[in-house]
């Protein structure tokens, strides 16, 4: 009863049965495990789910970047973070021009709303420096309402394409030059025969006359170097298909290193030669392929003007279709400037104060006429490497090792080849 005398119903709290209550509170605890295990599952497939798209992201051919509603990178995936050399650690949550610009923009992905694909090519800068030819498409991924959620950065390497297309023009300078050099040699070939023939008539009329026989000894020693010149000249100009007979690589390898060993000596270059115990046997033209093997080993021996180390490797490539055998050779020298690597194949280019500019460009189409291509790794001051890739043929096999024969590497130094 309360103060002022007012009478008021009583509550009553209906009780249970405690063993009721124990049902019951059990039948909650086994939702709240089913809720438990059903959570835990859903987490598993959530888990299952991401891994399969990012599975699925990293094994596009294509580079993917995502960004947020501020151009601001969220994912990349593992083909861009290759083509960029940027992490997604280094470039999350940052503009994405900080990992996609080029010299001439900067600002090379644009910031409005793209309803439709944009698509543009352009040399985009690596983050060593480096660049490297991509088409950039850009599209929005636009909510119900129109508004963009997201955009979608897709990167195409263009390198591959580039290159067909270098090598294409190549070619045509090359067929061009060939042209030009063919007449150009045949023009100067006859009159310089003449013109030895009557030096050496000169020779015998001025018979003991000391200082005029060293003058005409001079004229034809020089129209000798000519006749060489007129070789390369040929050489480049009306190449000749390859005689192929089954060869070991080392072997050609030894014989020209054999034949240079006086001059590599004399310029303080000592020689490492490493070959696998066993290497593919290969279809070549012994003669051309010697002809490789001396242009780049000049080469090498030239680029180390005071002594250095000349180091020969073959090594066996069989992941490539068709697979193939590489012969790199790699000296210590000066190396090649970035505005001159473009250029080291094509004819008539050197940098050198005497020479044609001739060895690398018919190395270059040998090794094309063999089915196989070159390629070069160069950083100034610290030298270059050339690598021969000569494709193995399904009826070459590999030879067994020689007696006694095993994985080694050759020293031949510099005093004592």
């Amino acid at each position: 009863m309360a103060r002022d005398s007012t009478d008021y119903p009583s509550l009553s709290v209906p009780t249970r049965d405690p063993g009721e209550l124990e049902k019951i509170l059990l039948q909650l605890a086994e939702e709240i495990d089913e809720l438990q295990r059903q959570k835990e599952k859903l987490g598993q497939e959530l888990e299952l789910q991401k891994a399969l798209l990012w599975s699925i992201l990293n094994n596009i051919p294509e580079g993917i970047i995502l960004l947020d509603d501020q151009g601001r990178i969220v994912i990349m995936n593992r083909r861009a973070e290759v083509m960029l050399q940027y992490t997604i650690q280094e470039v999350l949550g940052k503009p994405v021009n900080t990992a996609l610009a080029s010299k001439k923009n900067p600002r090379l992905v644009v910031q409005k709303v793209i309803k439709r694909p944009w698509v543009r090519e352009a040399m985009v800068m690596r983050k060593d420096g480096s660049e490297i030819p991509l088409r950039v498409k850009l599209w929005s991924v636009l909510d119900e309402d129109g508004k963009e959620t997201t955009k979608v950065v897709c990167l195409e390497d263009l390198t591959r394409s580039h290159e067909l297309t270098q090598h294409s023009m190549r070619n045509e300078r090359l067929s061009s030059l060939g042209e030009l050099s063919m007449g150009i040699a045949h023009e100067i070939r006859n009159p310089l025969a003449g013109i030895r023939i009557t030096a050496q008539a000169l020779e015998e009329e001025v018979g003991s006359n000391p200082l005029a026989r060293e003058y005409v000894s001079r004229i034809i020693s020089e129209i000798d170097r000519l006749n060489e010149l007129l070789k390369s000249f040929f050489s480049f100009a009306k190449p000749q298909k390859p005689a192929l007979v089954p060869c070991r690589l080392e072997e050609l390898v030894r014989e020209v290193i054999f034949i240079l060993e006086g001059e590599l000596r004399e310029r303080g270059v000592e020689v490492e030669m490493h070959f696998p115990a066993e290497v593919p046997q290969l279809m070549l033209d012994t003669g051309q392929m010697k002809q490789v093997l001396f242009n780049l080993v000049i080469n090498a021996m030239q680029a180390m003007a005071h002594g250095g180390t000349l180091r020969i490797g073959i090594s066996s490539n069989t992941e490539a279709r068709p697979p193939e055998v590489i012969l790199s050779v790699a000296d210590t020298g000066k190396g090649i400037n970035p505005e001159h690597r473009s250029k080291i194949f094509d004819p008539f280019f050197t940098t050198k104060a005497k020479g044609l500019g001739l060895g690398l460009s018919i190395s270059h189409r040998i090794v094309q006429a063999h089915g196989g291509r070159m390629s070069f790794q160069s950083e100034v001051g610290k030298g270059t490497t050339f690598h021969v890739h000569l494709p193995v043929k399904k009826d070459e096999g590999g030879p067994a090792p020689r007696e006694g024969e095993e994985n080694r590497g050759e020293h031949l130094a510099s005093n004592g080849l």
